[in-house]
């Protein structure tokens, strides 16, 4: 009976047991990223109708209704810069893939005011 001493298998599931951890973080990380992303579109949306809502001077019990049924958990600030109006949206944003951290994200989107 012949021995090797250099024998090669095995080493194949030895290294997918390496490296199967580092592309389980990499599409972990990827699914938060693209998660990020959609909420920080909702926030563009979102403030945008406000803002519109805003320029085209809509009551003022009008645009708190849909500021608080767009804006949720968001913070709302308004600006005016010349002849827009500006509605910023904050919101924090926690990963599961980083239990504790929260990131803001923030948006802000103008109209023009209208009759100018």
């Amino acid at each position: 009976m012949k021995f090797k001493l250099s024998s090669d298998q095995g080493s194949v599931t030895a290294e997918l047991a390496v490296a199967l951890p580092a592309v389980a973080m990499v599409l972990t990380i990827t699914i938060a990223a693209f998660g990020l992303q959609i909420e920080r579109l909702k926030l563009v949306s979102n403030a945008a109708t406000i803002a519109r809502a805003i320029a085209r001077t809509e009551s003022a019990e009008s645009v708190n209704q849909l500021a608080a049924a767009l804006a949720g958990s968001a913070s709302l600030m308004l600006e005016t810069k010349a002849d827009l109006i500006c509605a910023r949206l904050t919101r924090g944003f926690s990963l599961p893939s980083l239990p504790g951290k929260t990131l803001e994200l923030s948006e802000v989107q103008c109209a023009r005011k209208l009759g100018l």
